[in-house]
């Protein structure tokens, strides 16, 4: 296709240079091919074929990968894959990126590149072949060519309609059992280069087809291929519908890594045929973004024209940059794969979330932008010191902090300054106010992710705790295993940056803050190279929560960075004025005055900026003199843009629906779940019939796309298909604090969005359309049986019974009987929501539970009360098989005030006790549930309620999981601060030493709790401390008079602990307290030989030092 575009784009090629192959059979075609790019000595070759381009020697060589490239309609290789210096000349240099020494093979050594070319012509000697027969040649090809590298993966390369070829042989692997082990399940990624997934307009043309084939001379042309590239081919919609379907598993199951890119320059056609075409110009792009992209992966834009895609001027050509940089990503996780044990795969899929998809949804900067940052001290200063390990970089909302973000990850300019460069690995979290893109437990996640995928040996420090933990690893796990392997002596440097640590979840930043306080206050004792970079507004909670006394940060405020950044913004109003004049053809005299309008407010910000720009570009169609008009009536303020934006929706009412819908919704809702989202509104209001999602009436996705920018303008953005808001401040704009709306009017629009509102709406989408009557065709099933639901099912059943917590008040009786019926155990229903949540949550097995405890444990209070009024019988303390706890067990873990209260009220037991002997009481205290918990203390709950006759109390739970405000609570109620002070137990202050808990253990010192009290094993406080490396609770402890030398049953003190675990800070502290360096342990080991033995060279060279120990080591 590349090449018929060269038609459509270029000079019209004489027939006498049309090279035109004879077809003896539809198997196998005989051509006459250059040898070289423009090689005068033709040789002769068969179609279809697959053959190697690199290495020279063909099969031989130790090669880890197969790189397969497809061309496209009308050409073949090697021309498909070579570019010009000069566009068109062939007599020039020339760059076949495929094979040349230094493009391709060098990014991706040890891959074994092929092409497979076949007949593609359409205006000559053509074909009647159509797609599935070259996917069925392909697959052939390679099956009889690879079958002694069964164990090699292989990246597709699809251009143009290659891409679709790709496809359609993918497919058809998967469906036949041993093609699928051959060539399926070996495939680890495709890259499509502007491939036509979705049609394209030019395959209609069909008058420019006939008036082509007429100037060739063609005796056997064809349109079969390009039939098959219309827009509303049936054909290729079916065969992208079961493809796309099949991406989406590969994504969890298949792993298989896909990238989509796309053009962003229009071809002209028609006129190019000749001077006398008779047609009009028309530019177009060939291939648009919607066409070329699929859902649920990577779309990146080349700056080229279609018949540029796959044709690359040399190797500093930015978009073989960005194409072979994609195709290195996918060789690296097929490396690191490829090293991995079959546990250590399933913990990578179980820290894996879409951490790229937020980074990219902030634009580029504009070049020579946020300077005022990269030539700060500090930053120079944090980039080149290896032992500040935090930067904490504040400004206003709209000043750029995600798109500066945005570019110190893509653009390397993390360790640009950094001597280690080629070692440093960058990890990334952009948070987002929503339950998903908020969490600090995603957050984490994703920085391990990534650092194993960069360097894959460090999983080993993962894979333990996953073994224990399952697929959900806590939050304090997850955070030591980051410090665990940011500290291994191999890992190098790494540097993880987290943006807009305001916006996650308030309770994770919390806890994000403080480990990462307590990781810097440790640095001077630390070896690690870990390193953080925070992004957030200035808030003061963010900055108290810190906690430390000089936090290195970079303030974007006061004069002289005001003037700097001012400097920028103009900057990127002439860029894109200058980009807008250019693609608009506006005169020099209109663009400067554009320029200058803008430039001459006061308080401009980049959001700020960035919606004018949106607004001008709306408005260029207009007359000089209404562009004008626009320029004085300038909003002032990003308040002001807003609401100018959305008083031009063309229907506020659903404007207001698609944006309470988009504020409520946990995760990016697509452009098809907004539109079911509104139809089954719709229809439930209007009182038409809904019983089944047959019943639907959707519009296509292009109308629909259209109809949401109509509604709500530049108010949101579409991005693959998702909806965001503009801006965190679209959000604060709309949403009302005082949760009553300031204005009942339509018209009327900041501040009139309720939280509980928003909700509301959410929720009655979910809990319709999981009523819908459903036919086994809305599910796939993988091969071991597992259902795979559509998105909006999958969305539905995993969010409604958040949004009917969230909905409060609203959530009225009606919808609490609507949920009873969603939760009756017994449904079929009930079993289809039900088996989706428990897909994204550890939760009891299915066969346990009733509908009491299910609604008791989402938090639905209507319900709650609904069920216990209806049903006067109900047995209030009925318990799950598997944990053996009642209903208020799981009101109490989840929080559920409101629910804990009916339940106390109907009679619930306060004190029941579970399989472990655990209370209602302990689940409040592990998840910190304060107000639950003074709930069950004023109904009688045992304050030192123990799991058995010395198991641990309430107390050493909440103090062991950092919940310092229950633990206080707790002691107020005159819990025993010493619980279990004996050989059977930890006490309170165990716990808390053992987790690094520094506060709650000072509260409970200071409630006189014994400083050396000895758990099970006889070790004290100091001792699980030390092992931990928790130097600051080591600290206080030593200062409230703890033993530096207490024994355990094994004879072993706390500096033996602290040696064998490699915590140098720890074991430099308990010697300048008086640690007995020589003490010998009951196997007669020394500090030294445990440190030794574990390879800390740190504490060895410590203990060393300390003199006398040269002759104990020998």
């Amino acid at each position: 296709m590349a090449s018929w575009l060269g038609y459509l784009g270029g000079r019209l090629i004489p027939t006498s240079q049309v090279e035109k192959p004879s077809i003896p059979s539809p198997d196998c075609v005989t051509a006459s091919c250059p040898s070289g790019p423009h090689s005068d000595n033709p040789e002769v070759i068969q179609l279809p074929r697959l053959y190697t381009i690199f290495p020279a020697d063909g099969l031989k060589g130790d090669t880890t990968v197969d790189i397969i490239a497809v061309h496209g309609i009308e050409t073949i290789s090697p021309k498909t894959w070579t570019a010009y210096e000069q566009d068109r000349d062939p007599k020039g240099r020339s760059f076949y990126w495929l094979k040349d020494d230094n493009m391709l093979p060098s990014v991706v050594k040890g891959a074994r590149i092929w092409a497979f070319d076949y007949n593609s012509n359409y205006s000559h000697d053509a074909q009647t072949v159509k797609v599935d027969g070259l996917a069925t040649a392909l697959l052939t090809f390679m099956k009889d060519r690879r079958d002694d590298f069964k164990s090699r993966k292989t990246i597709f390369i699809g251009s143009c309609f290659g891409g679709v070829v790709v496809a359609e042989a993918l497919l058809t692997a998967f469906r036949d059992a041993e093609l699928k082990e051959a060539v399926f399940d070996q495939t680890a990624g495709i890259i499509f280069l502007g491939s036509p997934l979705r049609g394209t307009k030019t395959a209609s043309f069909a008058g420019w087809k006939n008036f082509v084939f007429g100037i060739l001379g063609s005796t056997e042309s064809s349109c079969t291929l390009l039939d098959d590239l219309k827009e509303n081919s049936s054909r290729l919609e079916n065969l992208m519908a079961e493809f796309g379907k099949l991406t989406v598993r590969s994504r969890t199951q298949a792993g298989i890594e896909i990238r989509c890119f796309y053009e962003t320059r229009k071809t002209q056609v028609l006129n190019a045929i000749s001077h006398n075409s008779p047609f009009k110009p028309k530019e177009i792009l060939v291939v648009d973004k919607v066409s070329a992209c699929l859902d649920c992966h990577e779309h990146i834009p080349l700056d080229v024209r279609h018949a540029m895609m796959n044709k690359y001027r040399g190797p500093e050509d930015p978009n073989f940059k960005l194409v072979s940089g994609r195709i290195k990503d996918v060789m690296d996780k097929i490396r690191a794969d490829q090293s991995l044990t079959g546990d250590e795969k399933k913990c990578m899929q179980a820290l894996s979330f879409p951490y790229q998809d937020q980074k990219d949804v902030n634009p580029k900067r504009v070049e020579g932008t946020c300077e005022w940052f990269l030539q700060h001290k500090k930053f120079l200063a944090w980039c080149q010191d290896t032992t500040k390990n935090l930067l904490w970089v504040t400004a206003g909302p709209g000043c750029g902090k995600s798109v500066l973000s945005k570019a110190l990850v893509d653009e390397g300019l993390l360790y640009a300054r950094n001597p280690d460069t080629k070692t440093t690995s960058i990890c990334y979290f952009f948070f987002k106010d929503d339950a998903e893109r908020g969490s600090g437990l995603n957050a984490l996640r994703s920085l391990l992710h990534q650092l194993f995928r960069q360097k894959p040996w460090l999983i080993k420090y993962a894979v333990p705790d996953y073994e224990v933990n399952g697929p959900r690893l806590p939050f304090t796990t997850l955070w030591d295993i980051l410090i665990r392997a940011g500290s291994d002596s191999n890992a190098g440097p790494i540097v993880c940056l987290l943006d807009a640590l305001d916006e996650c979840e308030s309770s994770n930043r919390k806890s994000l803050i403080k480990y990462i306080s307590s990781f810097h206050r440790d640095s001077n004792t630390s070896t690690s190279k870990l390193k953080f970079i925070v992004t957030s507004r200035p808030y003061h909670e963010v900055k108290t929560d810190f906690e430390v006394d000089d936090l290195p940060s970079i303030h974007l405020e006061g004069n002289e960075v005001s003037e700097n950044i001012g400097r920028e913004v103009d900057l990127v109003i002439s860029s894109e004025i200058s980009r807008i004049g250019n693609a608009r053809r506006l005169e020099e005299n209109i663009q400067a005055s554009l320029i200058q309008h803008l430039k001459k407010h006061n308080n401009r910000t980049y959001l700020w900026v960035y919606l004018m720009l949106q607004e001008v570009t709306r408005s260029l169609e207009s007359t000089e003199r209404k562009l004008t008009r626009l320029l004085k009536t300038i909003p002032r303020s990003v308040d002001e843009a807003y609401e100018k934006i959305l008083k031009r929706a063309t229907d506020p009412i659903q404007a207001r629906r698609v944006l309470h819908l988009v504020l409520a919704a946990t995760r990016p809702l697509t452009l098809r779940e907004m539109n079911i989202s509104l139809e089954i509104l719709d229809m439930k209001e209007s009182g038409e019939k809904c019983t089944s999602d047959s019943d639907l009436e959707l519009d296509d996705e292009e109308a629909f796309r259209k109809k949401i920018e109509n509604f709500c303008g530049l108010f949101v953005s579409i991005v693959d298909r998702k909806i965001y808001l503009i801006h965190q401040t679209a959000k604060e704009f709309l949403t009302s604090n005082s949760g009553i709306p300031n204005s009942q009017s339509p018209w009327c629009w900041k501040n009139t969005f309720p939280h509980e509102v928003s909700h509301l709406e959410a929720l009655k989408a979910c809990m319709q359309y999981i009523q819908l009557e459903f036919g086994d065709e809305q599910f796939e099933f993988t091969e071991e049986g597992e259902m795979i639901s559509p998105s909006i099912f999958s969305y539905a059943s995993i969010n409604w019974t958040f949004h009917f917590q969230q909905a409060g008040r609203y959530a009225d009786k009606e919808l609490g009987n609507d949920a009873l019926q969603l939760c009756d155990t017994t449904s079929q229903r009930f079993s289809l929501w039900f088996r989706e949540f428990q897909k994204e949550h550890l939760f009891f097995p299915l066969a346990n539970i009733n509908d009491l405890i299910i609604v008791c444990y989402f938090g639905l209070t209507t319900a709650v009360q609904i069920l216990l009024e209806r049903k006067s019988n109900v047995d209030i303390d009925s318990r799950d098989i598997g944990h053996g706890q009642t209903s208020l067990f799981w009101a109490a873990e989840n929080g559920h005030e409101a629910v804990a209260k009916l339940l106390l009220q109907k009679g619930a037991d306060v004190d029941a006790k579970d399989v472990d002997g655990g209370t209602p009481l302990r689940r409040a205290a592990v998840y910190g549930h304060k107000a639950v918990a003074k709930l069950l203390l004023q109904k009688g709950a045992d304050v030192d309620a123990k799991d058995s006759e010395y198991g641990p109390t309430p107390l050493c739970f909440a103090a062991g999981h950092g919940q310092e405000a229950v633990a206080k609570l707790l002691l107020e109620k005159d819990a025993d601060v010493d619980a279990n002070n004996s050989e059977y137990g930890p006490t309170p202050l165990c716990c808390a030493a053992a987790q690094g808990e520094e506060a709650i253990a000072k509260l409970l010192l200071e409630k006189g709790a014994d400083v050396d009290a000895k758990d099970e094993d006889g070790r004290t406080p100091l001792s699980r401390a030390a092992a931990q490396g928790h130097e600051a609770v080591a600290k206080l402890l030593l200062q409230k008079g703890a033993d530096v030398d207490a024994k355990d049953k094994s004879s072993r003190a706390p500096l033996s602990w602290a040696a064998q675990h490699g915590h140098e800070a720890v074991a430099k502290l308990l010697l300048r307290k008086g640690a007995d360096a020589w003490a010998m342990d009951g196997v007669a080991r020394s500090p030294l030989m445990w440190a030794l033995e574990k390879r800390h060279e740190a504490v060895v060279d410590l203990l060393l030092r300390r003199g006398g120990l040269v002759a104990e080591a020998l």
